[in-house]
């Protein structure tokens, strides 16, 4: 039905868009959605909740980062707090800074 749809706005010269994230965002577009076994879901359900059987990963939810352990230039884990209470977890291979536009630069600076 899509399909479709799509190729009449194309030629009644509605406009049409390959990416609504993209450069020209105007025009009829498929939207971007995530998607699990055909239902739409949200990221945690389609991504984190099947890695959360993985033995290498634990997650603390209700934690507020302090900072990354960093040791010869090299981050090593990072210090939280949960529940007034100080807790350091290390990573085995890599730490992965992922705490959005304002956050992440925020905790390197932390960090020292």
């Amino acid at each position: 039905l899509f399909d479709a749809l799509y190729e009449a706005g194309k030629q009644s010269g509605q406009g049409t868009s390959d990416d609504l994230n993209g450069y020209k965002p105007e025009g009829i577009a498929r939207l971007d959605s995530t998607t699990r076994y055909g239902r739409r879901c949200s990221a945690a359900v389609a991504h984190l909740k099947p890695a959360l059987r993985r033995p290498n990963l634990t997650l603390q939810t209700r934690a507020l980062s302090r900072k990354l352990i960093i040791k010869n230039s090299r981050a090593l884990g990072v210090e939280y707090e949960v529940n007034g209470q100080l807790a350091r977890a290390f990573a085995a291979k890599e730490v992965i800074v992922s705490c959005g536009a304002i956050k992440s630069p925020h905790l390197l600076m932390l960090s020292g």
